[in-house]
């Protein structure tokens, strides 16, 4: 009953995963009679969900920074860049990325590219091979390519139409 009612208080604030985690850990109190052994046993489960709790804490933070390096440093941002700058490795990186936001991490670098790309056309009139270029697209073509699948049109045709 105990852990019934531990288990219940949680899901409303403890990630799924977790959750399954601390319930099969504490679960095995159930077979127990003797009070230490359901204590330590609680204890031990609770220990656990507060480490992996640590860990989850942290790896937000982590994905939070790497969100504000990508717009601080828009044209080199890059997994190796960004792994870089918080020492671990492009794979973990963007594993841990893809994890807590479910994108990509190349795919929310393009996103953050082409959002302040179209920003740079409708609000400050940039050539499209300026605005390429500010968010770290040396190819236009490809720079285009990419505009064109997020926006359904062209840059130039964006421009002009933010421009009318």
């Amino acid at each position: 009953m105990l852990c019934f009612t531990v288990c219940s208080a949680l899901e409303q604030t403890v990630p799924g995963e977790l959750l399954a985690e601390f319930t099969e850990s504490a679960a095995q109190i159930t077979g127990l009679t003797d009070f230490q052994d359901i204590f330590q046993s609680m204890e031990h489960a609770f220990l656990q969900l507060k480490s992996r709790l640590s860990v989850e804490e942290n790896n937000i933070r982590i994905v939070c920074r790497i969100k504000a390096l990508i717009e601080d440093n828009l044209p080199q941002a890059g997994a190796a860049m960004l792994a870089d700058q918080v020492h671990l490795s492009k794979n973990y990186l963007s594993s841990l990325f893809k994890r807590h936001t479910g994108q990509t991490l190349n795919d929310y670098i393009t996103s953050v590219r082409l959002q302040k790309a179209s920003e740079l056309l409708r609000t400050h009139g940039c050539y499209v091979y300026e605005a390429a270029d500010r968010v770290g697209y040396k190819d236009v073509a490809y720079f285009s390519k990419l505009f064109k699948q997020q926006y359904g049109c062209t840059p130039a045709e964006y421009k002009a139409e933010a421009h009318r």
